[in-house]
């Protein structure tokens, strides 16, 4: 046993020689093809490969190769790959965050998490005050979490956006909760796009608000599409093809949904498109009561989604909770798949059923 141990250990640590060997392009190619878990496995094993690992062009072309998983956070860090729905990873959630009823996970932005301490349930904290909310960029693959305090009074209701104005350097915006109604953020090319919908007395459509890291500025980016039946609804935002958005609406009766998708964001002028719709796909309902999360979801075919929502049901005496992935596409809804159930009527549960996620290299 100890000979095959031995015979083991040196095959993975000649690996990165065999693969440094190799001409750039080719060295590159393999490390792009490469999961990011196994890549970090291999990182120390020369300085070479180290350095190669480091390097922010490469951190940054994995990146943009990677497919999109979800990840979610309450009493471990669960990745999930849409594609397979098989939990790729489940790993303990840092020694920081272990009290899901204190933590928010708020965004994502190249496989960064902006998260958040609430501290006590209290409104304003002054600076010097230590219950006030704290700030973290956490990279889960990495396992590496760094603190920003910030230097001010704050809210524990503060609204928060992650971005760049060069990749590699990101920054925390922080600005006072908005006074109507909006969705997650999504991050897409460095800045940062919400959903309002703004209060009914002001008789003004639902529309995208972006922020422009670059110019560190706001903007009204483009109206919302028309519910479906003009009957009121839900949406959801999300980004596609790395450089648009998708919105995803519900409809509150006849739970019709439509999967609408924007033109580039570089653009000049944008506005959404619909993509494709379903009539009543069995009744799906992606928020099912005013209280449990909201859902997520991402593409995995050219006209089909998959959607991340929780549920609860009632079990003899137990209330339970439950997270499923729905495949919604223009011809059907496939299988639902159970990712998750959850018995503790007492626990916390995150605004949004999870996040969408790229595993990457970049360090903190």
């Amino acid at each position: 046993m100890a000979s095959k141990l031995a015979s083991m250990a040196s095959k993975r640590s000649s690996m990165p020689s065999r693969l440094l060997s190799l001409p750039e392009e080719l060295r590159h190619e393999v490390i792009y093809r490469t999961p990011v878990e196994a890549l970090i496995q291999s990182a120390t094993l020369c300085k070479r490969w180290t350095a190669l690992l480091t390097n922010k062009k490469v951190i940054h072309t994995h990146l943009d190769r990677s497919a999109e998983r979800f990840i979610r956070t309450v009493d471990t860090v669960n990745v999930v790959d849409p594609v397979t729905r098989i939990c790729s990873s489940t790993s303990p959630v840092p020694r920081e965050f272990q009290d899901p009823n204190n933590t928010d996970a708020l965004l994502h932005c190249d496989g960064l998490m902006l998260c958040r301490l609430r501290g006590c349930h209290v409104k304003r904290f002054e600076p010097e005050d230590p219950r006030r909310p704290q700030i973290a960029i956490w990279n889960p693959v990495l396992r590496k979490v760094k603190w920003i305090m910030p230097s001010d009074c704050v809210s524990a209701y503060n609204n928060f956006g992650l971005g760049y104005k060069n990749r590699g350097d990101y920054l925390i915006l922080r600005f006072p909760q908005i006074q109507y109604k909006s969705c997650q953020g999504v991050s897409v090319l460095g800045n940062m796009y919400w959903v309002v919908a703004p209060e009914k007395k002001k008789k003004r459509k639902s529309y995208i608000l972006g922020f422009n890291f670059t110019v560190e500025t706001f903007n009204d980016v483009c109206l919302c599409p028309p519910p479906p039946l003009s009957c009121g609804g839900d949406r959801y935002l999300s980004c596609y093809s790395k450089d648009r958005l998708s919105l995803l609406q519900e409809d509150t009766k006849s739970r019709k949904i439509e999967v609408w998708l924007s033109n580039n964001l570089a653009d000049a002028s944008v506005s959404f498109t619909e993509h494709f719709s379903v009539a009543s796909p069995d009744h799906l309902v992606l928020k099912p009561r005013e209280f449990t999360s909201y859902p997520v979801y991402c593409f995995v075919k050219p006209k089909s989604i998959v959607a991340w929502c929780e549920g609860d049901a009632t079990q003899g005496q137990r209330v339970c909770t439950y997270c499923t992935l729905y495949e919604i596409g223009e011809d059907a809804l496939g299988n639902p798949t159970e990712t998750e159930r959850n018995y503790d009527g007492q626990r916390w549960l995150p605004d949004f059923c999870g996040h969408v996620y790229v595993p990457s290299l970049v360090w903190l």
